[in-house]
Parts: structure tokens; sequence; C-alpha cells
């Protein structure tokens, strides 16, 4: 029988740094969300990710796939202001000249190290953040649910927001409130679908600058429960992994010259079921972005 495995993903993955390749940085921990009172687990995501990953068999243009891992746990529960820093330092060093990255938390939280590493390297960077939530949460300390609020107090008025598929019961005022420096805009979910909220942000997406780092960040709760449970809060009204698929294949079609980031956070392996159709969703979402 032939051995399948050496035509997978993982017989290309750390195989050869010279080579042009996609790299994937995971952060696997969850200090993040355990200090915004959400559900231990979601360290054990990329582990779980990239066991799916991996068996995908291999049909795309990469000769070579970097993992690294950028966060430490420990590190986090010890400082994890400082430790944000030390993994933003570990990132930047990382992710130069290349241009398509995957980041996998952890937490939503891991957003802020990587984008404070992006704006070394970009001077303008748009985000387009599909999620429940808008994770802006003014609060005294970081957290899973304050990471571009965070970015907010580090970054100029080259960087825009946009907060896809949010719930307006899911944020509060203050959650909501404008940002000191970040542009912002917000397409709400309320009853529209998937193309109804392609369609909205599509009209937002024309004339990107070929300078611009564009940086699509999903966190896994604003999927609808039936495609995604294991999270903290599964989503009874979400979008779906369609969404996804259409927004990052109009970016790498329309905008080839730009450096592109996907960004999965928050899935919890520990509330999946047998099946693993948690971690098969967002692995083969990593696997659309890099056949682009």
């Amino acid at each position: 029988m032939k051995n399948r495995s050496k035509e997978s993903i993982k017989a290309i993955i750390n195989q050869n740094s010279d080579l042009e390749s996609a790299i994937i940085l995971t952060s696997s921990s969850d200090i993040g969300v355990r200090r915004n009172f959400g559900r231990n687990g979601t360290r054990f995501a990329p582990t779980s990710i990239m066991a799916c990953f991996q068996k995908l068999q291999n049909q795309l243009q990469w000769k070579n796939i970097n993992v690294k891992e950028v966060s430490s746990q420990g590190l986090e529960q010890e400082d994890f202001e400082g430790a944000q820093i030390e993994e933003a330092n570990a990132i930047t060093d990382r992710i130069k000249n290349h241009s398509r990255i995957i980041h996998i938390g952890g937490g939503h939280d891991h957003a802020y190290p990587f984008l404070r590493a992006v704006k070394k390297h970009y001077s303008k960077i748009l985000i387009l953040n599909f999620d429940a939530h808008c994770d802006t949460r003014i609060d005294d300390r970081h957290h899973s649910g304050t990471p571009f609020r965070n970015f907010d107090e580090i970054t100029d008025q080259n960087t825009r927001l946009i907060q896809v598929g949010v719930h307006l019961y899911a944020n509060s005022f203050s959650t909501m409130s404008p940002l000191k420096n970040i542009y912002q805009m917000f397409i709400t979910k309320e009853d529209k679908n998937d193309q109804a909220l392609f369609s909205e942000l599509s009209q937002h997406l024309t004339e990107i600058d070929k300078d611009t780092f564009i940086f699509v960040s999903l966190d896994a709760d604003g999927l609808a429960a039936s495609e995604m449970e294991a999270v903290s809060a599964p989503n009874h009204n979400g979008f779906t992994q369609t969404l996804i698929r259409q927004t990052n294949k109009f970016l790498t079609t329309n905008y080839p010259e730009n450096s592109i980031a996907f960004g999965a956070y928050e899935y919890n392996p520990i509330f999946e079921n047998l099946s693993q159709k948690g971690a098969r969703l967002i692995s083969s979402l990593m696997y659309d972005f890099l056949e682009g």
C-alpha cells in the first residue's frame, strides 16, 4: 500500500528553511482566557489543529512550511504583560519576508503580541476581526477580551479595524466605544447570512495599498455552534466557515502582493466531540488560505 504520509503536509513541515516557505506560528497558552474568566483548555488548540493539518494531502504551492512556537505559558503565569512583549519579540524575528503567515492560539489575547510584532515591519495595517465579541474591552489588565484595545494604545492612525459578525447583545457600550488611534467600524451579525455579511465587508476591501499588512483574525466563537461548539461561548447565531473562506480567497486573489496573515483563536479541544470537527474545520481553513 502506498505510504500517503510521504505526500501529506507533514512531509514538508520544517524540512528546509532555505526554501521559500509559509510560516505557522503557534501560541499554546490560555492564561489570557483564564484571566478573562473563560474556560481552561485553549492551550491545547495548536496541538490538536496541527495534528489534523499535518494529515492533509499536500497539493499546495509551498515547498516548506515552518512551524514555530512563540509563547510561554509558564512565563505568562509569572508576568503576563511581560510575556506578551517576549512573544511579540519572538514573532518579530520570524515574520519578516513572509507573505503568508498563520497564527494559531490559544486565546485571542495572542493577537496583541502578533500585531505588536507586525507594527515593527509595517506602517499600515488592516485588521478584519471575525468574532461575536469586539475584544476591545476596557479593563485594567490584559486578557483575551482586550487585544485590540491594547494594540490601540501603541499604534497610530494608519491602522483600520473592521469588526465582522459581532452581536450587540454580547458587547457593552464601553467595549464598543471609540478607540484612540485605530479607525474602527462594525458589521453586526443580526439577521444577516454569510453572503450579506461578505457583501457589506467587500465594499470596504477596495483599493488596499500594496504596503498594507492584512490580518484576518478569527475568534472561533464567532462561528455557528453547529460548526464550532468547542469554545467558551458557543454561538447560537454565528456565521459559518464559508464567510472566512470567501474572504481569504478574495484577499489572496485580489491582493497577491500584500503580506496577509490568518489567525485562529479560542478553539478549545477539551470541549470537542469525538469527530474533531472544530480542529478539522480550522485546519481546512488554514489549507485553503495557503492554497490561495
